[in-house]
């Protein structure tokens, strides 16, 4: 009973997150889709914001070791995967790719891959300098 109660707990967790990075990510995509109608700019925005932000938590965690693990699910489970997609940025590339917009495609795949890796690096980064002083 007590197990069961804390797989719900944990269900609704990642559920309450991944609602609340979604209602995010719909916001960035009203924001910044108008912007740049031709370059899927609000999925790009996501999946770099995102990374930063997982770095950020994955490092915090790291660093935290106390936390309650709950957070993880949360935040990084939850709010992170509902906010960032895969499977926009998949798809908008292979809509460029059948558009014969390889150009558009390719810079896209870059942007997304070094963006989002490096951003996750200086959001580790950033939280290891500010908590280990």
């Amino acid at each position: 009973m007590i197990r069961a109660r804390m797989v719900i707990k944990n269900i609704l967790l990642v559920f309450v997150g991944a609602g609340t990075g979604g209602v995010a990510r719909y916001l960035v995509n009203t924001a910044f889709n108008p912007l740049l109608a031709p370059f899927p700019l609000s999925t790009l925005t996501v999946n770099v914001a995102g990374g930063f932000l997982a770095g950020i938590l994955v490092a915090l965690l790291a660093l935290r070791p106390g936390l309650d693990p709950t957070v993880r699910l949360l935040l990084l489970t939850g709010f992170m995967g509902g906010l960032t997609t895969f499977s926009a940025f998949s798809t908008e590339v292979g809509l460029l790719l059948q558009a014969g917009r390889a150009l558009q495609a390719a810079t896209a795949i870059a942007l997304h891959v070094v963006g989002s890796v490096g951003a996750a690096l200086l959001g580790m980064a950033l939280c290891r300098a500010l908590l280990t002083r």
